[in-house]
């Protein structure tokens, strides 16, 4: 197996995208659907880059690269190990494994070393393995369509899809799906951990490749939260719109529960994304709850500085498929 090079910069920058405390929202935006009258909330609050640990562990990060290089050159038939990557190589998440030397979970951004993690293989099964990990993964969060998510496991799932593998952590395999169902999968995968297929080649280069045919080999308890077809919906009302949160940046993001023509019956779980289709602008929604017929669906969306919010409207088209090109 090749070996690998990370050429890991231990430069340092804080970035921090939202903030503590409270504000008032502001007045609700003109809408055929009015939003409720402003309310105090609190802000929602990110950590600040780099973590302490960043820092202290970069010595010891560097080591285990090394030792994790040596062990992949000389293993053959193990397909989970390997370096796998968000679609950065210089910038992003990416995370290196192997059965004995362990695994090093790295967030790299534009100056340096943001974030890490490190771990050993204690079980590995035909269709996951698991990590040890030294900090607590359910710590390191991630904010997916303004929602909290965390972002690693101690269980990690390997997806196989044709000859692309995926490790996945198990809190985020229903993402995965999302993913695969939105397109965004073939052509890399936005917070996805995808295998590098060689020296240093990114998990982008994968939209140069042939999409592989045939479902991801998720694990058998989400596999009907993969669609081989999209499905399409169309709003049937709106029912309720509010601010949730402010950004750092004086952007408010606003939340509307909207209910949609597709339930159960279509294959549509609770947990799945919806887009809304033409016209722009495209906003993700989470099925929340889904019956035979009809769902309830929780659209978020941001309010930029000198633009009316344009809300969800009755008769608007929903898919799991993003529109974006």
């Amino acid at each position: 197996m090749a070996a690998f090079r990370y050429p890991l910069s231990l430069a340092c920058c804080t970035a921090s995208a939202l903030t503590l405390g409270c504000a008032t929202a502001p007045e609700a935006p003109e809408a055929s659907q009015a939003p409720r009258e402003p309310r105090s909330l609190p802000r929602i609050a990110l950590p600040v880059w780099p973590t302490p640990r960043a820092h202290k562990a970069r010595d010891e990060v560097l080591e285990r690269f090394q030792r994790i290089a040596e062990e992949l050159e000389s293993i053959e038939d193990c397909d989970w190990a390997g370096s796998y990557s968000d679609g950065g190589f210089l910038m992003g998440k990416s995370l290196h494994v192997s059965p004995d030397a362990g695994a090093v979970f790295v967030f790299q951004g534009c100056m340096g070393l943001m974030d890490v993690n490190l771990g050993e293989v204690s079980l590995v099964e035909r269709d996951r393995i698991w990590v040890d990990w030294r900090f607590d993964p359910e710590r390191q969060i991630i904010y997916e369509h303004f929602r909290p998510q965390p972002e690693m496991d101690h269980e990690l799932a390997i997806v196989r899809w044709g000859e692309r593998r995926y490790l996945v952590p198990m809190c985020r395999v229903v993402a995965f799906c999302n993913a695969f169902n939105a397109g965004s999968l073939a052509t890399g995968g936005e917070l996805v951990l995808e295998k590098r297929q060689g020296d240093g080649e990114s998990a982008w280069l994968a939209r140069e490749k042939a999409t592989p045919e045939g479902l991801p080999q998720v694990p058998d308890e989400y596999r009907d939260h993969l669609l081989e077809t999209p499905l399409r919906g169309e709003i049937t009302a709106v029912e309720a719109v509010e601010p949730i949160a402010e950004m750092a940046d004086g952007t408010w993001v606003w939340q509307a529960r909207v209910a949609v023509d597709l339930g159960l019956r279509d294959g549509l779980l609770p947990g799945m994304t919806l887009w809304t289709q033409e016209p722009p602008p495209r906003w993700p929604g989470e099925v929340v709850e889904a019956e035979s017929r009809s769902a309830a669906v929780e659209l978020r969306m941001p309010t930029f500085s000198g633009r009316a919010l344009e809300l969800p409207r009755v008769g608007q088209d929903l898919s799991t498929r993003d529109p974006r090109p």
